[in-house]
């Protein structure tokens, strides 16, 4: 096995060496032999991390269409994973000495991005301690075999034999959990011990989608026996889980502070100090409620008693509305498409909204495209109704999936509550157009191979919230529905970092965190969701609010330029193709993309 990876390794970095030479030919920015020399050195890392992520990184090599085995689960046994922390060390240590002061502007944006890459696998392996305390690892396995079934980036023969493949190698990844695994936080065993046995409830629809892409029945048959194996052995996972559960002692999932500001400053690269972070989030969310507050306002008092009025008049006479009180006005909008028609309303409402942002030549949003169905159970998402699966393999796919996890045509009360045509429209606002598929459907060269495989939380999360914002100055946004649902948005991010942030830093324990949540407005069982997705995603909702305000500077930055020399539209996609960077180094790859010319080269398009 080390052999064949060694063997791939090599062709790798020979196919890799090509692309390059081609990129540091390119670029005719400075011709200083010394830039040059130095770009290549980049360059040449940056190929060798792709081909670590293909040898090494199977599963996340699928999503990104890099070459590697997409029939292959990822080791997670101990000396795969001391030689993955080995080869990493190795290419920091390589990419430390280099000076990016030395690089070209181009070449400079993808030593943060490189540098990002390296530092986030090399936390999860030092800090968050996946190998051994982290259960929900190994069933990421699952994950990476709908990765195949769902996306239809290669032949049905192909992804049926990847896919079974990926089964029949599951029970062996859940194994080496079971040796593993040591007294890990308990947080992550309630979770790794749910999502366990959601697989194992809902496996048979591997069986049948690998059943319907086959037109064999000897691999049907395989299917068969494969599928029932890794449904023992998941139900097994479980059973040791709950296990471990009874006799474990009491493990803290939180990362504590240094830990918490080593990931902010150091592996995402944040320019704003740490000690300052909490300053600004907490400004955030004062203003956040108070927008918040002024949306609600006018649904939610025509609906108060004079019992209710007295009860809520503060000594100045004026009626105090809560942030709580958003659930109350929600409810008040009801009209929705019924679980019948449910697909086809997201549809038209993302077909409505892509024609609008293009039109206002605001978003380019004009050739857009997006798969809208029902979500398979085991994708059940206790936060949103939407998983979001973006293009991929992203470097030859440029349409994302919506699913949808669909409710019963019968519960009419969730209908109401969820699937109204206000929240519906949120929905695609966040998830399609303006929002995540948008931004990773803008298309970018072939070349720029790093600035796709990059997954900072800082641009994605922050270009969301900055998108919808900006959507909402428009009359696409003019309903009264739609500012209180925006406000909401706003405020629960802000909220929610808030409390991400003490949680993490130890200010705060679960339940003090989840009590602080309820206190400000969130129903009990979204506090808890919300709480256990931070647990796993620290900074996510930081990312929203940090990201949101660069993208906000840069765009005032670049006020006078817009609508006098391009169009917002246009803006937008060049921020945009620049690839996800590290919004640390978005100021200058905005500059030089501001600056370019688009050439076409013998080897792809590019920029100088």
């Amino acid at each position: 096995m080390r052999k064949l990876i060694l063997t791939a390794v090599a062709f790798l970095l020979g196919a890799g060496v090509l692309t390059s030479q081609a990129q540091a030919k390119s670029y005719s920015g400075d011709t200083d032999t010394d830039i040059l020399m130095m770009d290549h050195k980049v360059l040449e890392l940056g190929d060798k991390y792709v081909a670590i992520l293909s040898s090494m990184y199977q599963e996340e090599a699928t999503r990104a269409g890099t070459l590697g085995y997409h029939s292959d689960l990822q080791d997670r046994d101990v000396q795969a994973q001391v030689a993955r922390k080995q080869t990493l060390l190795s290419l920091q240590d390589a990419l430390d000495k280099i000076n990016p002061k030395t690089l070209s502007p181009y070449t400079k944006v993808d030593y943060y991005i490189l540098k990002e890459l390296i530092g986030e696998k090399l936390f999860a392996i030092e800090n968050e301690s996946e190998l051994s305390k982290n259960p929900l690892w190994y069933l990421q396995a699952v994950d990476a075999i709908y990765d195949i079934l769902l996306k239809n980036y290669a032949s049905a023969a192909d992804r049926q034999r990847d896919a079974l493949k990926r089964v029949q190698t599951l029970p062996q990844i859940l194994e080496q959990g079971k040796l593993n695994i040591d007294n890990p936080p308990d947080l992550f065993l309630r979770l790794a011990i749910e999502k366990a046995q959601l697989a194992y409830s809902s496996f048979n629809n591997v069986n049948f989608m690998l059943t319907k892409i086959s037109s064999d029945e000897y691999n049907k048959d395989q299917a068969k026996k494969a599928c029932a194996a890794a449904q023992t052995a998941l139900k097994n996972y479980a059973d040791f889980l709950k296990d471990i559960m009874l006799k474990k002692e009491y493990v803290d999932f939180r990362l504590g502070e240094e830990n918490y500001e080593k990931l902010f400053n150091d592996v995402y690269q944040q320019e704003m100090a740490f000690s300052k972070l909490k300053k600004a989030l907490d400004k955030e969310l004062e203003n956040s409620k108070k927008e918040l507050i002024r949306a609600i306002t006018p649904v939610i008092e025509p609906t108060l008693t004079e019992e209710e009025k007295a009860d809520r008049t503060d000594k100045k006479g004026l009626i105090t509305i809560f942030p709580q009180d958003y659930y109350k006005a929600v409810s008040t909008y009801t009209a929705n498409p019924g679980a019948k028609k449910l697909l086809d309303s997201y549809a038209d409402t993302f077909k409505k909204a892509t024609v609008f942002f293009a039109d206002k030549k605001m978003f380019p949003a004009g050739a857009l495209q997006v798969v809208i169905a029902p979500a398979p159970k085991y994708l059940a998402n206790k936060l949103t109704p939407i998983s979001y699966l973006p293009p991929f393999p992203l470097l030859n796919k440029q349409m994302g999936d919506i699913l949808v996890t669909m409710p019963k045509a019968t519960d009419k009360e969730l209908l109401a509550a969820r699937f109204n045509y206000g929240l519906i429209k949120m929905d695609v606002l966040e998830y399609i157009t303006p929002g995540k598929n948008l931004m990773y459907s803008i298309s970018t060269e072939e070349g720029r191979v790093l600035r796709k495989l990059s997954n900072d939380p800082f641009f994605i999360n922050g270009w969301v919230k900055y998108a919808l914002n900006l959507a909402a100055t428009t009359e696409y946004f003019s309903s009264q529905e739609d500012k209180m649902n925006l406000a909401w948005f706003n405020y629960t991010k802000a909220l929610l970092a808030v409390a991400e942030y003490n949680m993490q830093t130890m200010a705060t324990n679960y339940t003090q965190t989840v009590d602080y949540l309820v206190e400000n407005g969130l129903k009990k069982e979204d506090a808890e969701a919300n709480i256990d997705y931070l647990a796993l995603n620290p900074l996510d909702a930081v990312a929203y609010v940090i990201g949101a305000q660069e993208f906000d500077a840069l765009k005032s930055k670049y006020s006078k330029k817009i609508n006098k020399e391009l169009s917002l539209a246009d803006y937008h996609e060049k921020l945009l193709s620049i690839g996800r960077v590290p919004v640390s180094v978005l100021d200058d790859a905005m500059a030089k993309e501001m600056e370019a010319k688009k050439v076409e080269s013998f080897f792809n398009m590019t920029y100088f």
